[in-house]
């Protein structure tokens, strides 16, 4: 069974310079709990185009609804330019990749 989450961009901020912290929030997550570790598929569109990046879970704050993910940004032109172009709001698809 595939676990999917409609969620918003609430933010990020740069870890180093290979890396990104993605905040996402939404109630589809309620009732959910993403473990640490796991890997989720991020649906994303930036410029009508339709883009999809690898990231693992860093935290979830079940009180907040709140998914904190990492993303990989090194030697990906795409995700460096969707991390600067993103605003808070913004519609994104994150999928359960593994368990």
């Amino acid at each position: 069974m595939t676990s999917t989450w409609r969620l918003l961009f609430a933010g990020g901020e740069p870890i180093d310079e290979t890396r990104r912290r993605l905040r996402l929030v939404g109630e589809s997550l309620e009732g959910r709990i993403p473990k640490a570790g796991r890997r989720i598929a991020l649906l994303v569109s930036k410029g009508g185009a339709g883009l999809k990046f690898l990231c693992r879970v860093e935290h979830f704050d079940a009180s907040e609804l709140r998914l904190d993910l990492i993303l990989p940004i090194v030697g990906d032109a795409a995700a460096v330019g969707w991390v600067q172009a993103a605003a808070i709001g913004d519609h994104v698809v994150a999928e359960l990749v593994s368990e």
